[in-house]
């Protein structure tokens, strides 16, 4: 009987990840494509407030706003996206603070946030747990990958970073 029972759930478990798997790798491939089409984020932005309100997209939709603070003309509303934005952010992280997707998504933030903004205070933090997150993960999600690309191509930057933090 016991068997019968996991069996049973380990069946529903597999069903419901399996379920929710499409949607995450559309957030995160998502996220990638907004990045790098500024035409795209305010789609991308809507299509995650239209998902389930869990702290994934809740991370996924702060990292978008502020991406597209970068698109809208008028300061005020580029301000209100970006605060908005890294609020969320800040929310998933804080509720889970050792995600290092989470903390991915901080540190690119960060990263690319003009100083007079003063949202940089975790770029070291954020980058030592991600990295480690990296190291120790023996699949590469697709957000691994691309941190990773990043790193490559943002190497000299990095490193003064980390030695100011």
């Amino acid at each position: 009987m016991k068997k019968i029972i996991f069996i049973a759930l380990f069946a529903l478990i597999a069903n419901v990840t399996r379920a929710h798997y499409p949607e995450i790798v559309k957030v995160r491939s998502g996220f990638i494509y907004a990045v790098d089409h500024k035409d795209s984020r305010e789609a991308y932005a809507l299509m995650l407030e239209g998902l389930e309100n869990n702290m994934h997209s809740k991370a996924y939709l702060g990292a978008a706003k502020t991406l597209v603070a970068e698109c809208v003309m008028m300061p005020w509303a580029k301000y209100s996206y970006f605060k908005d934005g890294s609020r969320l952010i800040e929310e998933a992280i804080k509720e889970n603070p050792l995600n290092a997707e989470y903390r991915y998504l901080r540190f690119l933030i960060q990263f690319n946030a003009p100083s007079f903004l003063d949202y940089y205070s975790n770029l070291g933090e954020d980058y030592r747990a991600v990295t480690s997150a990296i190291k120790s993960n023996q699949s590469k999600e697709v957000w691994m990958e691309y941190f990773i690309q990043f790193e490559k191509l943002n190497k000299e930057k990095i490193e003064a970073i980390l030695e100011i933090s």
